[in-house]
């Protein structure tokens, strides 16, 4: 405990314990240590004259909601490109923990909240997935750590709520195999943007909103690419096959007049069980198969054809670890590695007895 200058950014804190309660404070206005040796000073004052907290209150003390809704929710809709699902997770946050305030919100809740939503379906009659309630602990955490930084709260109960190794990873390995891609695409024939949005997903790996969002202008007709808006808001410029290039070119003449190539763009019909991509898996018998199984189709056949960094890229992954996640060997390929240690390397002759 005590004065600390973060790696990451620069940043002096402070972090103290002070009868059993912990308490932090970012000082971003310290330049040495000494400075913040200062402000730790004027942070000990305030607590033992009850003065931590904004305007005199009680540590803890602000509604939970309260400050979702007047704080949290504002402070992020201009750096949020998806707003919108934030706040609907914060609403869902709010639901739970209402008439509470932030110092009544304890690790034991969090990990309550944490088991019923894990025991809990979908709206879809699905499992919840455990990294689904890992990310709303995410957010909830996020929260926390906005009221700390205002000295609205002295710790993130969140940072202690603990995940079992590998709980939260969330990884398929179902891939189309390809007598089951021509009967999907056959079956998808018939309804013209569905089949399109598959085909691209497929010969380009992108997600289901990052093809349905597209508009002309996204379209290079002279280097064949498309752009795209990638997880975290970053723009990426992907190379299109003829495959792919030969939907766009049939999207883009029928496009909608604002542009979009496709003109339903709210996903239900790729992801809904009663849409009409799962109705073409049904009438094709492909058994337990997503949208997105189309985008590790696409990354497992392209591990054969290119280098794991241009994988990368082509995923529009920060990471080379995720990367991995998506990539999943044939039982064929692992077979024919394993067959390779059978092979005998050809007898080398010593270079005496082969001069004789």
């Amino acid at each position: 405990m005590g004065v600390y200058k973060r790696k990451d950014t620069a940043r002096w804190e402070i972090r103290l314990q002070i009868r059993g309660v912990k308490y932090h404070r970012s000082v971003p206005e310290a330049q040495n240590k000494q400075q913040a040796l200062i402000a730790e000073a004027t942070l000990r004052r305030e607590i033992y004259e009850g003065r931590y907290g904004r305007d005199g209150q009680e540590i803890g003390s602000t509604d939970f909601v309260k400050f979702c809704k007047e704080v949290y929710l504002p402070s992020t809709k201009d750096r949020l490109r998806q707003w919108k699902a934030r706040a609907y997770t914060v609403e869902m946050l709010c639901a739970y923990f209402r008439g509470r305030r932030l110092r009544d919100i304890t690790p034991m809740l969090i990990e309550g909240f944490r088991r019923k939503r894990l025991s809990e379906n979908t709206q879809y009659k699905r499992r919840r997935l455990p990294c689904t309630v890992k990310m709303e602990v995410t957010v909830l955490s996020s929260i926390f750590q906005l009221a700390q930084d205002n000295d609205l709260i002295a710790s993130n109960p969140c940072r202690k709520v603990r995940w079992k190794r590998g709980e939260t990873e969330s990884r398929r390995d179902r891939v189309l195999s390809h007598e089951e891609e021509q009967r999907l695409m056959s079956a998808l024939m018939p309804y013209g943007e569905i089949y399109h949005a598959a085909r691209i997903a497929l010969h380009a790996g992108l997600r289901r909103m990052g093809i349905l969002q597209r508009k002309v202008s996204d379209v290079n007709t002279q280097s064949r690419s498309l752009r795209y808006i990638a997880k975290g808001g970053k723009v990426r410029v992907i190379p299109l096959n003829a495959e792919a290039w030969a939907s766009v070119e049939e999207l883009m003449a029928h496009a909608t007049p604002e542009g979009f190539l496709f003109h339903s763009r709210t996903g239900n019909t790729l992801s809904h069980k009663q849409g009409a991509f799962q109705s073409a898996v049904r009438q094709a018998k492909i058994a337990n198969f997503h949208f997105h199984d189309l985008r590790h189709t696409f990354s497992t056949r392209m591990r054969s054809l290119t280098d794991p960094f241009t994988l990368k890229e082509l995923l529009g992954h920060s990471r080379i670890e995720t990367t991995e996640g998506y990539v999943t060997p044939s039982m064929a390929e692992m077979q024919a590695a394993v067959e390779g240690l059978t092979q005998k390397p050809a007898k080398v002759l010593p270079l005496m007895a082969a001069r004789a």
